[in-house]
C-alpha cells in the first residue's frame, strides 16, 4: 500500500458547503514527467458529471482533447498522453469539471 500512495501521489480535494462535503476529486501527477513518448495520470470525481480534459503548449495553443463529456463517480479514469507528433517542450494539462478545475505540468523530453 505504501508504495501505491508513491507512485500515486494524488492530490484530494474537498470543499464543504456547511457541513456536507459537496465536491471531491482525486488526480494523479502525470508520470512519468519527464516522459517520452507517452505518460499517464488518473481521475477520480465523487460525483457524476461533466469533465474537460485538454492538453496544451506553453503558448497556450490547444494541443489535443483527452476528453470533453460525462464521467462517471467513482471509476478510476485512466488518461494517456500520446505525445509521438509533439514537439519537446512543457505541455499543461487543464482537467475541468462543473465545479472544480485542476492544472498539470509535463515535460517531454525527446
Amino acid at each position: 500500500m505504501l508504495l501505491s500512495l508513491l507512485n500515486f501521489a494524488s492530490l484530494r480535494i474537498f470543499v464543504t458547503s456547511g457541513s456536507r462535503v459537496s465536491i471531491s476529486y482525486t488526480l494523479s501527477s502525470i508520470y512519468p514527467n519527464p516522459f517520452n513518448p507517452t505518460a499517464q495520470f488518473e481521475l477520480v470525481i465523487s460525483r457524476d458529471q461533466n469533465v474537460s480534459v485538454k492538453v496544451y503548449d506553453v503558448l497556450g495553443r490547444h494541443i489535443s482533447t483527452l476528453h470533453d463529456g460525462p464521467m462517471v463517480a467513482n471509476v478510476s479514469q485512466q488518461f494517456e498522453l500520446d505525445a509521438r507528433a509533439w514537439a519537446s517542450g512543457l505541455y499543461l494539462v487543464q482537467i475541468v469539471g462543473e465545479q472544480f478545475s485542476a492544472l498539470r505540468k509535463s515535460l517531454l523530453v525527446k
